[in-house]
């Protein structure tokens, strides 16, 4: 609770009064902090929602990529073994005609 001392002027027939605290408002003082902390606690919150979304977009992307490069190679896969295949094959035939004297 703040306390506000007043200040009067002493009379002049020598009697002393004392100055009298006066109480404010604590609801009228902390009413403008609540909001703006509770306005940054908002931003706040709105940013790390934020955050959260596009970290679970850029992990959505890098999950699409990674499946992508796994399809591209697979089918790298298939067309080295393919051509394994048709290599094993010619030099199979070759290798069947025996030596060729000219």
């Amino acid at each position: 609770m703040a306390l506000l001392a007043t200040t009067e002027t002493m009379p002049a027939d020598g009697e002393n009064q004392h100055s009298k605290p006066e109480f404010k408002d604590p609801i009228g003082e902390t009413a403008p902090l609540v909001q703006r902390l509770s306005a940054h606690r908002d931003l706040v919150y709105m940013a790390i929602m934020a955050l959260e979304s596009e970290k679970f977009e850029l992990q959505a992307r890098r999950d699409f990529l990674r499946q992508q490069l796994e399809a591209v190679d697979r089918g790298f896969a298939v067309h080295i073994e393919d051509i394994e295949a048709t290599l094993r094959m010619y030099e199979a035939g070759l290798h069947s005609l025996g030596p060729t004297d000219k």
